[in-house]
């Protein structure tokens, strides 16, 4: 009696430890797609837009899911002007993040993909009415 109380405990045990067992858990990839500067409402910003330093200005970085199964964080790691930054992404789509234009060429760049974005800004001094 007492070996087939034990046999059935062992037996349950490993059925137990096996039944939790499974291929390996599929994720999905989190890739980025594109990189871009754009204004506080989220339009991009373009090499004809007239820059107001009085306004707020963002880097967009646009992801997309490739495979199939489960989500998880994914870090994309980008520079702007040599400065390193990173945004963790749950799902596919795009995030922003403010930035601070400076005066002359601004480069932004996804590290992994190379992606760039690069926009000139020109800082506006006083105009002198010249006769």
């Amino acid at each position: 009696m007492k070996n087939k109380i034990y046999n059935l405990l062992v037996l349950t045990a490993i059925l137990l430890l096996f039944s939790g067992c499974s291929k390996d858990d599929e994720f999905v990839d989190i890739v980025p797609s594109q990189i871009n500067f754009v204004k506080e409402d989220g339009t991009l910003l373009t090499a004809d837009d007239c820059i107001d330093p009085s306004k707020k200005y963002n880097v967009l970085i646009e992801t997309v899911a490739e495979g199939s199964g489960s989500f998880k964080a994914t870090k994309v790691e980008y520079t702007v002007n040599g400065v390193s930054y990173s945004m963790t992404f749950m799902r596919a789509g795009t995030q922003i993040n403010a930035v601070n234009l400076v005066n002359g060429l601004n480069i932004a760049q996804i590290v992994e993909s190379g992606y760039v974005a690069i926009i000139n800004y020109v800082v506006q001094t006083d105009f002198e009415l010249v006769e």
